[in-house]
């Protein structure tokens, strides 16, 4: 005689639904406590299983364990996803700022010390820097005039980065014909998914489309979490997607209205609402614990060009 299968009534399947929400929240508890003690705003958050992979993956690469004075002293780590995990392992959001304007200030240095070979970088550096609210650095930044392209470039960088440059400094310095030219170059380049999202959200600031951006955006937000040659914390929270929301309100605050800023993670709702209250970065770092070497490295250099 071939069995027949009960179906669950109603109450069962609420109950077995209640069931696999407790133990997906236990799961969160169990995951995080042995590194981090109190993680209620992490529990509060609707975690999906991709979030898990890749909190999991950021546990097994060691990030955060430093403090920031031992840490500006040898950096390990790119110190922005540090910052990052930081802000995950203890739920303070201002270690992104404190981080990101530690590996700004160091990757400006970098860049002054090389201008051509970096230069084809720098406008992405600007983007985590509005990202963070690093107002000094990004002003050194822009008054970086524009470079030729070089062929040395090319095999650190592929090329459609210095186009994209080309398009963000336009924009900032809002020169109208520039921008024009360049949205019309970076239109015809194939880009991967996420380089095209990005292309789309500078695009659409220049046209002053909210509409556009805000589909843009949330495709960079998707799509960025698909590149694999990235550090996991990139993934979990998306400092870009942040830095061209705050550049795209920098520009003009009519762009930014039709995005939702309560999405949820890769953007992080609760740093932008720190973020909002206008905060230098460079004021999240208490300089009375460094060394005066150490305060040095946090000094920004004007740009002298040769």
């Amino acid at each position: 005689m071939m069995a027949t299968s009960k179906r669950k009534n109603p109450d069962e399947q609420s109950d077995a639904r209640e069931r696999r929400s407790q133990a997906d929240l236990q799961w969160t508890i169990n995951r995080r406590r042995p590194v981090i003690g109190d993680v209620t705003c992490w529990i509060q958050m609707k975690l999906t299983t991709a979030d898990k992979k890749i909190i999991e993956a950021i546990d097994l690469v060691g990030r955060g364990s430093d403090d920031f004075p031992s840490f500006i002293k040898n950096p390990k780590f790119d110190p922005l996803s540090d910052g990052i995990a930081r802000r995950i392992k203890l739920n303070d959001v201002e270690e992104i700022c404190r981080f990101g304007c530690l590996g700004g200030r160091i990757a400006w240095n970098q860049f002054l010390a090389d201008p051509d070979g970096q230069y084809p970088a720098l406008w992405h550096l600007c983007l985590t820097q509005f990202a963070i609210n690093d107002s000094e650095l990004i002003d050194a930044i822009l008054k970086v005039p524009s470079r030729p392209r070089s062929e040395r470039t090319e095999v650190t960088y592929p090329g459609f980065y210095y186009d994209l440059g080309e398009l963000f400094f336009s924009i900032a310095r809002s020169d109208a014909s520039a921008s024009e030219r360049a949205c019309k170059k970076v239109g015809t380049k194939k880009l991967t998914s996420s380089d095209a999202a990005e292309a789309a959200c500078l695009i659409a600031i220049h046209n002053r489309d909210s509409t556009a951006f805000s589909n843009a955006l949330n495709e960079h937000l998707k799509c960025l979490r698909r590149v694999r040659q990235i550090n996991p914390e990139y993934k979990l929270i998306n400092i870009v997607a942040i830095g061209l929301f705050a550049f795209a309100h920098y520009i003009d605050p009519s762009v930014v209205t039709q995005f939702d800023t309560n999405s949820p993670l890769p953007w992080d709702n609760e740093f932008w609402a720190y973020r909002c209250n206008g905060k230098q970065a460079i004021e999240t770092i208490d300089q009375s614990q460094l060394t005066g070497d150490d305060r040095l490295k946090l000094k920004i250099h004007e740009f002298r060009d040769m």
